[in-house]
């Protein structure tokens, strides 16, 4: 049976999605999520094996093919002179396929590493190694300089590498001000699994303060078991946070949770484009994405948001008290809260405009 271009390559991409993630029963699984023949599906899945794309592990379970660089430089010959000239000669060509947007999320990501090790550790040489295959492109910088916990301690005089680490989280902290704020964390492709068990907790931010946190091509997985706990954001402050092209699970149980924001009194702008965030939260006061209370901004825009909160007060979007705005556009939203106060976006004061299907949202049902 012959596709339409547009449904092929719908199926193809479905395919390597499957085999990225280790499907052992890949035919079936296509065929059924498609409702089309195996048989058309084993066509497709030996296209792909005969050009180099995916090889045969085992009956029915394939892997993805990658290709690998490695790359040494040295500062004794000049290559740690400049970045821009590192990503042209080494990355830069294996991006050509790669639509413009991603090329310079790269280049912003790859100079950031980069500059570590050409500016901050002190390193004499630098180990490049790229992994590529049809699904993704995995850089790693390694470097023989001293560690930012290392560098942070001696550059302020503290006493201990925990004293160094502390200061680091509150954010704002840098050894070169005259070049860098120190204010923002940037996170850029890859996948986390964090997991976060203590009496006041974060998995990604700050404790205090306002440090913009940004992600882009990422899957995090997060689990907190705390008392007071934020999944990603800070404790207090007026936290921005945007997220773009990426995958978010956050589970949680404890006292005073928030999923994606500050559970103190704060403000802020979370802003989410072309993603999932699922959260699953258990606490006595609950805010899936938001703030206890503000003027915090709901941005979301062609995402899907899976949210389910539980607790003696629940909000899933926006401020508790307050008058925050959310603001949906084209998102498709499943929304389960089981609470004597639940609320589902904000406060009376704030403002819910959605553009595209309206929310699905069950209450102590």
């Amino acid at each position: 049976m012959k596709f339409q271009k547009e449904k092929k390559a719908a199926i193809v991409q479905y395919i390597l999605e499957k085999v990225s993630q280790g499907e052992s029963s890949l035919t079936k699984t296509v065929s059924d999520t498609f409702d089309i023949n195996q048989n058309t599906v084993h066509s497709y899945v030996n296209e792909l094996v005969e050009n180099k794309v995916i090889r045969r592990v085992k009956r029915g379970q394939y892997e993805l093919v990658s290709r690998e660089y490695e790359y040494h430089l040295r500062r004794s010959k000049g290559d740690l002179d400049t970045d821009t000239a590192a990503y042209r000669q080494y990355l830069l060509p294996l991006l050509a396929d790669y639509a413009q947007s991603v090329r310079d999320i790269w280049s912003y990501a790859f100079s950031e590493m980069f500059n570590n090790a050409m500016d901050h550790s002190q390193a004499e040489n630098v180990l490049i190694r790229i992994s590529q295959n049809h699904m993704s492109t995995t850089v790693y910088l390694m470097d023989d300089g001293v560690g930012i916990f290392e560098k942070i301690k001696a550059y302020f005089g503290f006493e201990d590498l925990d004293e160094a680490i502390s200061e680091l989280f509150k954010g704002k902290l840098t050894t070169d001000a005259k070049n860098h704020s120190g204010e923002g964390i940037y996170i850029c492709g890859g996948g986390y699994d964090i997991n976060v068990a203590s009496v006041d907790g974060i998995g990604i931010g700050c404790f205090y303060g306002d440090v913009p946190l940004d992600f882009r091509m990422c899957y995090i997985m997060m689990e907190l078991r705390v008392n007071e706990g934020t999944g990603i954001g800070s404790r207090q402050g007026k936290q921005s946070v945007h997220m773009e092209h990426f995958t978010v699970l956050v589970k949680g149980s404890g006292s005073k949770l928030s999923g994606v924001g500050t559970n103190y009194p704060s403000g802020g702008k979370l802003t989410f484009a072309e993603g999932t965030f699922e959260a699953n939260m258990n606490g006595q006061d609950v805010i899936l994405m938001g703030t206890l209370a503000g003027q915090t901004q709901v941005v979301m825009k062609s995402c899907k948001a899976k949210l389910h909160g539980e607790g003696n007060e629940v909000l899933a979007m926006g401020a508790l008290d307050g008058n925050g705005t959310v603001s949906l556009v084209e998102v498709s939203t499943n929304i389960t809260i089981n609470s004597a106060k639940p609320v589902a976006f904000g406060t009376p004061e704030g403002v819910f405009e959605s553009v595209g299907p309206y929310p699905t949202i069950h209450i102590n049902e």
